[in-house]
């Protein structure tokens, strides 16, 4: 059965429409995506080329209707229970990306509401696509003031989804001139460097074993960041947005130093297994969670405020309850990508598909 949960609307004025022109729909034609996918890596692998990065992401779009949306029969994050408790050197479950296992993904979300990894990228890969960011945001940029697509591909080519997906006139501010986020499939060589990054990681296998299925991401939550220390900040569930009976791992990938002289993540260190009522009194937002409610559901779990090294990451599902960390003394942006992984059975249907 597939399960839709309708997005609430933020009673704030609505973002402008981009202004740019974006393409239509374009089928691709595949006798078999998921293994056209796994060529074409492996070809771009050892030499990148904007085609075939496109077709990647068009490809791994397509591949969605391939995947078998039965609930899976059984997975680690349906058992509700962690098999044992990390340690906490910086207020959250911990641990290095060498001794990363489905396990430690499990024990650090449902023990502790979230995972931070430390060196999950090596240094050269997450300077390269921090590097990346600011070309895609150029590239964003120039095709907003009138370039055409052609000069701004591979680092900003729009992504154009099947008709059966549909996404809002405004689309959340996909293109939005000096923008501080884009959307990742719009990027089809960050798109590429993300995503192989996950497969050299070891990422991939493990949140699929985590799920049970093999995860599909979403479309405008797939996100490249770059964070200016006053960027605005609230308390939220991504459940709020996206629904309750759904099985998510969120990937957040820190590019450049940040939670100390960068917007890092406030994070509060407890799980939590409700959606927490939000726009009470004190919530800037109607979607976010009040400083007091907060105060009233953390049960005294510290809000952790960890500093990230380039390549270090965070996984937490749609429970975590977290906001952008601010503060005094913070004098450069953040990068960042946050990607969200969900099992097929139960994905949003108002959500744009592609598979991991």
């Amino acid at each position: 059965m597939r399960l839709s949960f309708k997005r609430p609307r933020p009673e704030t004025a609505t973002p402008a429409a981009p202004t740019a022109h974006l393409p239509e729909y374009e089928p691709v034609v595949s006798e078999d995506p998921l293994a056209e996918i796994d060529e074409l890596m492996a070809i771009n692998r050892a030499g990148s080329d904007p085609a075939t990065e496109k077709r990647i992401v068009q490809l791994r779009h397509e591949a969605f209707a391939q995947l078998d949306r039965a609930p899976a029969a059984d997975s680690p994050v349906d058992d509700g229970r962690p098999t044992g408790e990390l340690p906490k050197p910086d207020g959250l479950p911990e641990v290095n990306a060498a001794a990363l296992t489905t396990d430690s993904i499990r024990d650090g979300i449902l023990g502790g509401g979230s995972l931070l990894i430390r060196g999950l990228l090596d240094s050269e890969r997450a300077q390269r696509m921090r590097q990346g960011i600011d070309e895609t945001f150029a590239a964003r940029d120039a095709l907003l003031k009138g370039a055409d697509a052609a000069e701004t591909t591979p680092w900003f080519d729009p992504f154009a989804p099947s008709p059966d997906y549909s996404l809002d006139a405004a689309q959340w501010n996909r293109m939005k001139l000096g923008g501080h986020a884009v959307w990742a499939p719009d990027s089809p060589r960050m798109m590429f460097q993300l995503l192989d990054a996950f497969e050299e990681s070891g990422l991939s296998m493990l949140v699929s074993d985590y799920l049970g299925e093999r995860p599909a991401l979403s479309m405008n939550k797939s996100v490249l960041r770059r964070v200016s220390p006053d960027s605005g900040t609230d308390w939220h569930q991504d459940g709020a947005f996206l629904g309750r009976g759904i099985r998510t791992c969120n990937v957040w990938i820190a590019l450049s130093r940040c939670g100390d002289v960068a917007p890092g993540l406030d994070i509060v260190s407890r799980r939590y297994d409700e959606i927490i009522e939000t726009g009470t009194e004190g919530a800037v937002f109607p979607w976010a969670v009040s400083p007091a409610k907060v105060e009233e559901t953390r049960e005294g779990a510290a809000v952790a405020r960890p500093t990230f090294e380039p390549g270090d990451a965070v996984l937490f599902d749609h429970f975590c309850l977290h906001r952008t960390a601010v503060g005094e003394g913070m004098t450069e942006d953040r990068y960042a990508t946050e990607t969200w992984c969900f099992a097929p059975s139960v994905y949003p249907d108002e959500t744009v598909p592609l598979v991991l």
